[in-house]
């Protein structure tokens, strides 16, 4: 059987500042894209067929959040951007690119960035910063132009 496993090296997160065009986000470390998820209802009744719980579905899904970490340079102008985002709480437009069996898929979304900020400082290392970001309405995933 062939393996169709890609590594994730290569992944991308852009986002667009003050109504402007996207902006990749520089030193990316690690990317979690975001997880769809819908939740259910419980509608069991004392006739459920041999006392088992049934449940519906809920009428809406949540397009889940966005995190990872990025080298954290204090006074960039990525850093500038992200304690904007956070701070403002301004929607903003965002795009991921993650590798597909083709090649690459873009998942364009808007979000709110939920949590940014630095993270431990040790003193062997170098200094990092997490960001969370809250994804509004549908992704639209489509193959990279």
């Amino acid at each position: 059987m062939t393996v169709a496993a890609k590594t994730s090296f290569g992944a991308e997160l852009w986002m667009a500042v003050s109504g402007g065009s996207l902006a990749k986000v520089a030193e990316l470390k690690s990317l979690t894209p975001p997880k769809h998820s819908r939740g259910t209802i419980d509608v069991t009744t004392h006739d459920s067929p041999a006392g088992a719980r049934e449940f519906i579905t809920e009428g809406v899904y949540d397009t889940g959040e966005v995190s990872g970490s990025i080298h954290y340079i204090a006074g960039s102008a990525g850093d500038d951007a992200m304690l904007t985002a956070v701070t403002g709480g301004a929607k903003h437009d965002f795009k991921v690119v993650l590798k597909s069996a083709a090649d690459t898929e873009d998942l364009e979304f808007e979000g709110f960035v939920t949590e940014y900020g630095p993270d431990d400082q040790p003193v062997e290392g170098v200094q990092m910063a997490s960001f969370t970001v809250k994804v509004s309405g549908a992704i639209a995933q489509a193959a990279t132009a």
